[in-house]
């Protein structure tokens, strides 16, 4: 299938979540992919490893799978500026192993 097929295959539900003002976590949208869940991988440079959960401002979410997360950026951007959602599946990252 063709990333554009793809594209047009995505599905959309309305978010279940809670709804608090103050959460980063409100979405108004959630994505449902016709691909498994792309896979991320919790980030930081080199000397900045020392931060522990929560996220600090040096660690990032990356993914290897370029083509999924291609696909569910075009997808959302068929809805902003709502906030939309995705389900995916955090890798536990071996240090050194992300190059």
């Amino acid at each position: 299938m063709n990333l554009e097929a793809a594209v047009g295959l995505v599905e959309v539900q309305t978010f279940q979540g809670p709804q608090d003002p103050e959460s980063p976590h409100n979405y108004d949208l959630v994505l449902k992919p016709p691909f498994p869940n792309i896979e991320i991988v919790r980030w930081a440079p080199p000397g900045m490893r020392k931060q522990s959960i929560p996220m600090g401002p040096t660690q990032h979410w990356y993914t290897k799978d370029n083509r999924r997360l291609y696909v569910l950026q075009r997808a959302a951007t068929k809805y902003w500026p709502k906030k939309v959602a995705v389900e995916a599946d955090v890798l536990s990252a071996v240090p050194n192993a992300l190059r």
